[in-house]
């Protein structure tokens, strides 16, 4: 089931990566992890991992390919690399390193408990948020979806204490990021509101599946 939701990443990332003018030398490969915390993050190689806990809360795949523009934006920006100072999750990079398979590594992740995420700057948060945006805008021909993403994330800041998540530990509020995002779509004359493409229904209900797979260990445990 993880392995059908990984190609379904990998496959949106691939239309889209073409479209975001990456170096030859960048490659883009995308790993889903099966667990409830609500966040995405770009780490060294290309890599971007997913967690269902944010996947189950996006309302549309414009929201989706939002996010994962963002994501991309940072690698192409080689921002993981500059950030490479303030700390790195260790046992993510040692298993890409090692060749372990997407499963393996959403096992390990899994399995922590205490996360050391690549810190990006305000600056590199906000040219990430940019690049994605413009890749929103000519994709669609509005960014709705990508409003529709920080929405998510802004109700999520609200109800729980995820300051230690990358999507989060970013100086920019979450309500000047869409401002910023309608500022840059009135400027590019795209609307901010558009018809939006739905998630599969084969994908939600693999996350469907596999947080109640995730529930149930966890009462058995």
């Amino acid at each position: 089931k993880s392995r059908q939701s990984d190609l379904y990443l990998q496959q949106l990332a691939d239309q889209i990566s073409p479209l975001m003018a990456l170096n030859d030398d960048m490659s883009i490969t995308l790993h889903y992890v099966n667990q409830d915390t609500v966040n995405g993050m770009a780490t060294l190689g290309g890599h971007i991992f997913i967690f269902r806990g944010l996947l189950e809360k996006l309302p549309n795949e414009n929201a989706l390919v939002m996010l994962l523009a963002h994501e991309i934006a940072h690698v192409k920006l080689r921002h993981p690399v500059k950030a490479l100072s303030k700390g790195v999750l260790i046992s993510v990079l040692l298993a890409v390193v090692s060749g372990q398979n997407n499963a393996d590594v959403s096992g390990i992740l899994s399995g922590t408990t205490q996360f050391a995420f690549l810190g990006f700057s305000r600056k590199q948060e906000q040219e990430a948020d940019t690049e994605a945006t413009q890749l929103s805008g000519h994709y669609y021909q509005h960014t709705q979806g990508a409003i529709a993403l920080f929405e998510v994330l802004l109700a999520e800041s609200e109800i729980d204490v995820i300051s230690s998540l990358a999507l989060f530990n970013s100086h920019p509020d979450i309500n000047e990021r869409i401002a910023a995002i309608s500022q840059q779509s009135q400027e590019n004359q795209w609307s901010t509101q558009g018809r939006v493409v739905e998630i599969p229904e084969y994908i939600k209900q693999l996350l469907r599946d596999d947080n109640l797979s995730e529930t149930t260990n966890k009462d058995n445990d």
